[in-house]
């Protein structure tokens, strides 16, 4: 199956608009409390995804297959505090790939695109964060070299 990476360009914004509204019904599934929509969650989101593609320090790449946007990656520059000395990284803020388009090596090079990104900007990491039930894309990130860093925890208020 031959398909291509690409920067996203500005008329890809709804095609990604489109998945990132299936990647958070996906993610509802995990935890519904914080995965819930807002009353204008899509011009919200569409607003986020236009941020992304002029931004100076972000970046959004989108898998083809025969045309169609098969799977997109959000990237940014991702800022920690300042008294380290590599105080940021290339993150990834959000990553689809179409159900009937997963393991077939999207996801890889959605994420090769990604780590070219960053270190084009001399970042030294590249970061992801993945929901702990999610043990597909827990394995597939650890494939390719992601380790775990540090968890995130949160309660209830």
């Amino acid at each position: 199956m031959e398909f291509t990476i690409r920067k996203a360009a500005f008329s890809d914004a709804e095609a990604i608009l489109e998945e990132g509204l299936e990647l958070t019904k996906f993610l509802k599934i995990y935890d519904p409390q914080i995965y819930g929509f807002k009353e204008n969650y899509a011009g919200i989101y569409r607003n986020l995804i236009r941020k992304i593609m002029r931004g100076k320090k972000s970046a959004a790449f989108v898998a083809v297959y025969e045309g169609k946007i098969i799977g997109h990656i959000l990237l940014v520059e991702k800022r920690h505090f300042p008294i380290y000395q590599k105080d940021s990284e290339a993150f990834v803020e959000e990553m689809f790939v179409a159900k009937q388009f997963r393991n077939l090596g999207v996801g890889t090079k959605l994420l090769d695109a990604a780590k070219k990104w960053g270190k084009t900007r001399k970042l030294p990491f590249l970061g992801i964060n993945v929901h702990t039930k999610n043990n597909k894309a827990f394995k597939l990130y650890r494939n390719l070299g992601f380790r775990e860093h540090h968890f995130e925890m949160r309660m209830k208020l």
